[in-house]
């Protein structure tokens, strides 16, 4: 193969991607209509991000040499529409909280009018739905926040927590902590958890 191979990318792909991109970056969320069609959206611009990709994974594989430049390629081609991607899932993500904060909401009144027991009868309503293809992942984000506690309950082997973490790797940890469930993992001493949430494409079966 020739140094200097280089990709050529359809002009068709190319405008599906710059359309795609400007129309997840306009797009408002205001009701259950709107957030459904974000996840239609987020499909579509996934889809020709892959698209995108694919163009250059068969010549990866077989140069090389030239592996590292054609990643570099592959990465920034559609780095502008993973961007409009990640924007809008990242108001996916911030509907939903305020959806889910309405309906606590909503069922705190329900509880207040009707009596716990009657309200636990009651079904308030998610405005929220479940997006088709896509969902949204809850990530436990582990901090350590007492280096001692912590490194004490790996020694003591609380929580099962591997030797390994005595580096504090924090990569490891969030691993960890994911694997265990969130309940298990805030029962680990000297460390903090919180969470972050990415809209991923749901695992076809």
């Amino acid at each position: 193969m020739e140094e200097g191979y280089t990709v050529t990318v359809p002009s068709e792909l190319v405008q599906e991607r710059e359309t795609i991109a400007k129309r997840l970056d306009d797009y408002k969320i205001s009701n259950v209509s709107t957030y459904i069609g974000a996840g239609e959206l987020i499909l579509e611009g996934k889809r020709i991000e892959k698209e995108l990709e694919d163009l250059y994974e068969d010549v990866c594989s077989k140069a090389y040499k030239q592996h590292r430049m054609l990643t570099k390629q592959r990465k920034n081609i559609a780095i502008e529409l993973h961007g409009a991607i990640q924007r809008i899932s990242d108001r996916v993500i911030a509907w939903e909280r305020e959806s889910a904060q309405r309906q606590t909401e909503l069922q705190e009144k329900v509880t207040e009018q009707f009596g716990a027991e009657d309200a636990a009868l009651i079904d308030v309503p998610s405005e929220a739905p479940q997006m088709p293809g896509l969902h949204v992942k809850k990530k436990l984000v582990p901090v350590v926040t007492d280096i001692r506690q912590f490194a004490a309950a790996i020694l003591e082997r609380k929580s099962g927590l591997p030797d390994d973490l005595l580096s504090v790797d924090l990569v490891l940890l969030g691993k960890f902590v994911n694997a265990i469930g969130e309940e298990t993992a805030r029962r680990i001493p000297g460390v903090t958890i919180s969470t972050a949430s990415a809209v991923q494409r749901r695992a076809r079966r």
